[in-house]
């Protein structure tokens, strides 16, 4: 499936699924913008949960599970962590929700690795003004610097020279609602040794393990 129409599906289950939050369907979803992020949202499951390979789904599975596009290389879960390998592609793996960019806190984002070289941490969204099919994008972080956020795209506010919180980037991306989360090794970092051990996003702590 080329790109354009990839996006599309995954506009279409994001749209079937926001609207599903506005009625009220899912029990983690509450009244409130910040309730959606803090007791858990579409997707996402509060607590301490371990990410087996069996978790991670097809990319166009319409369950709200792992993923790889097809457009990049997966990252693999193995019995230590999960683990990345250079690519012109990049390697990945990301976990379906449904959440206003607005939402997300960023003091409740984070990762953990048991290596020195490290991947990225990435919310890939809709809505944005990244210039892209839908509004698609990534915000991009290096899970240290607090104004270290950036939208890729050709918008007016992306790049990586248009750094800031993600409060900021959010301010500027109002319609913005984040579609997955997860870890990119990057097609620049060169590095064949990434191992990530877990990854936090929200009131959910997910640790890899086979």
């Amino acid at each position: 499936m080329n790109t354009i129409k990839r996006i599309a599906a995954i506009g279409g289950t994001a749209a079937v699924l926001a609207a599903g939050a506005a009625t009220g369907a899912s029990a983690d979803v509450t009244g409130s913008v910040e309730g959606i992020f803090h007791t858990g949202g579409l997707g996402v499951q509060c607590g301490d949960q371990t990410v087996i390979p069996d978790d991670v789904t097809g990319e166009f599975d319409p369950m709200l599970g792992w993923f790889t596009p097809s457009d990049e290389n997966a990252a693999t879960i193995e019995g230590d962590g999960l683990h990345f390998g250079e690519s012109h592609n990049g390697t990945s793996l990301y976990k379906r929700v449904v959440v206003p960019l607005g939402a997300v806190d960023q003091t409740k984002l984070g990762f953990e690795t048991s290596s020195d070289k490290q991947p990225a941490y990435q919310l890939r969204v809709l809505g944005s003004e990244s210039g892209g099919m839908l509004g698609f994008g990534t915000v991009v972080w290096d899970g240290h610097d607090p104004e270290g956020f950036w939208l890729t795209g050709d918008g007016p506010h992306s790049g990586q020279d248009k750094k800031g919180t993600l409060a900021q980037i959010a301010a500027k991306n109002p319609n913005a609602v984040v579609v997955a989360y997860g870890l990119n090794q990057t097609r620049d970092n060169t590095a064949d040794d990434i191992v990530a051990t877990s990854i936090k996003f929200g009131c959910a702590h997910n640790t890899f393990g086979g």
